[in-house]
């Protein structure tokens, strides 16, 4: 297949994949607390699954670049988390459903960076932009969580598990169309796994990715909680992430633009401070909707941090180190990032609540910044 083709089918990827995002991410916590569950163990399942990523995402990224087949590795992980959806309504015992987190993590956590790698290495020929692929997958969650929103009101939560099996499924057949790109063979990487580990741009960077993904973790986990805490249904709920993952699409298309112009370290401090603002708009909130007004900043925040903070690790990592780079930013900031802040969140909400851990989240990205600016000279 050309690369026309194969670009078509990258995008059809992203937009099939992140739906499973848009069907399961919103609506977990609904389903836990609807078993019975205190916010307290809803933050220990929720930080489960990213304590899990800090572990398996590094393993996994050398495990597809010391075999150079980053598409084989992705069809795998996407079968294997098809199949341990299906075990999540077969319980609500809480240690089992630790267990079960456990496992789907494991098998789902490595997906994105892998896609994002393969879509890198598929561009760095052409010169293409990968945020013209990575916006099909904003638009994907846009549409798929106001259906999903829509049909929860019609149906139990605990069906939304068969739907994101399917979808994970209809995933793994589209990468049957995709092809590996010739690399060289097998590579020796430990020496240059410890290069990237000494690096200390890459090492900075992750602390400020892992403080600020800390607080968008506790953001995904308790935003349900709190937007239907103010009266919101779960269709409103579901209008409510669409405004946040439709808002992205248009910093995805001129990500090129705005790199060239900006850099990629420039729009990481703007990102982290568009977050700040953001969670202390959330912690003064009074209704629904000016819950949803406050959506767009996704845009600005996440939208920017991510294409910013993936542009940022291709260029400081060995190309052939690709897949592990971006495994390690995943690793620490939506691994050890979102463990910390589904924890902490959660002992928040049970002591404070909902309005006062969402300040607490603007002061620590707030900080972060200043940290992450302050180390351009330790540089």
């Amino acid at each position: 297949m050309n690369y026309n083709g194969q670009e078509l089918l990258l995008k059809l990827f992203y937009f099939i994949f992140f739906t499973t995002f848009a069907s399961f991410l919103p609506f977990l916590p609904l389903y836990l607390r609807e078993i019975g569950l205190e916010s307290g163990k809803i933050g220990v399942i929720m930080g489960i699954g990213p304590l899990v990523m800090l572990l398996a995402q590094p393993v996994w990224g050398m495990v597809s670049d010391y075999l150079q087949k980053r598409i084989l590795v992705l069809r795998l992980t996407l079968l294997a988390s098809s199949l341990a959806t299906l075990l999540f309504p077969v319980t609500t015992e809480f240690t089992l459903i630790v267990l079960i987190t456990v496992l789907y993590t494991f098998f789902q956590t490595p997906i994105t960076p892998l896609a994002d790698s393969i879509v890198l290495t598929h561009h760095e020929a052409a010169g293409g932009s990968f945020g013209k692929v990575r916006l099909w997958g904003s638009l994907g969650f846009a549409l798929a969580v106001v259906v999903m929103g829509l049909w929860l009101q019609t149906t139990e939560l605990k069906n939304m598990f068969t739907a994101v099996a399917s979808l994970y499924l209809a995933s793994f057949l589209v990468t049957l169309g995709l092809r590996e790109h010739k690399k060289a063979g097998r590579q020796k990487l430990t020496g240059q796994v410890k290069d990237i580990l000494t690096n200390k741009r890459f090492l900075l960077f992750l602390a400020y990715s892992c403080l600020v993904q800390l607080t968008f973790a506790a953001y995904n986990t308790f935003f349900g909680l709190l937007f239907t805490s103010l009266g919101g249904t779960t269709y409103t709920l579901g209008l409510a992430w669409f405004i946040a993952a439709i808002s992205e699409i248009p910093v995805f298309l001129y990500s090129r633009t705005l790199l060239l112009r900006f850099g990629s370290r420039k729009l990481l401090v703007f990102a982290g401070l568009i977050f700040s603002l953001r969670w202390f708009f959330f912690s003064l909130v009074q209704s629904p909707v000016q819950i949803i007004f406050f959506q767009v900043l996704q845009s600005l925040s996440f939208g920017v941090f991510y294409f910013s903070a993936v542009n940022y690790v291709n260029h400081i990592v060995p190309s052939q180190l690709r897949s592990t780079g971006q495994s390690l930013f995943a690793a620490l900031g939506f691994g050890l990032g979102a463990t910390l802040g589904n924890f902490l969140g959660g002992m928040m909400v049970d002591q404070v609540g909902l309005s006062a851990m969402f300040m607490a989240s603007g002061f620590l990205c707030l900080a972060a910044v200043v940290g992450f600016v302050a180390t351009r000279k330790v540089e």
